[in-house]
């Protein structure tokens, strides 16, 4: 059996973007960046706080600051999708370390406006926790 949890966090942000060589006007966002996650099988339960704390370390120097100033968006444009991109990555490294795959990643500059980046079956497959046999799908 897997376990899948959803979590939300918010980042309080503001970036550029330049298109067509031209720097736009840098412009805040509260970023709503959803989750889902997958567990080991067997959890009777669940370290939602340390979860929580992780994610929430990782966004901290983010917090109330242009993005274009931060590794790694002062070499990366903090476009919607390098910016879920990026924490895409951050985020499964994390979860990986604590014994869960992040499934799925939606981030959100404005409420009808996302990008969604989904963990398709292959790169589920190479993930260290299903090559041990440490999840199970049912």
């Amino acid at each position: 059996m897997v376990y899948q949890y959803r979590y939300k966090f918010y980042l309080n942000a503001n970036h550029f973007v330049v298109i067509g060589g031209r720097k736009g006007a840098p412009h805040s966002h509260c970023f709503e960046l959803t989750i889902e996650i997958a567990s080991v099988a067997g959890h009777e339960t669940v370290a939602f706080e340390s979860i929580e704390r992780a994610i929430d370390a990782l966004l901290m120097p983010y917090q109330n600051n242009l993005l274009n100033d931060i590794e790694p968006f002062n070499d990366i444009v903090p476009t919607l999708e390098n910016i879920c991109a990026y924490f895409k990555d951050e985020i499964s490294r994390i979860l990986l370390e604590m014994n869960w795959v992040l499934m799925s990643i939606e981030v959100s500059e404005t409420p009808s406006r996302s990008f969604v980046m989904t963990i398709d079956d292959i790169e589920f497959a190479k993930s260290e926790l299903y090559k041990n046999n440490k999840i199970y799908y049912r």
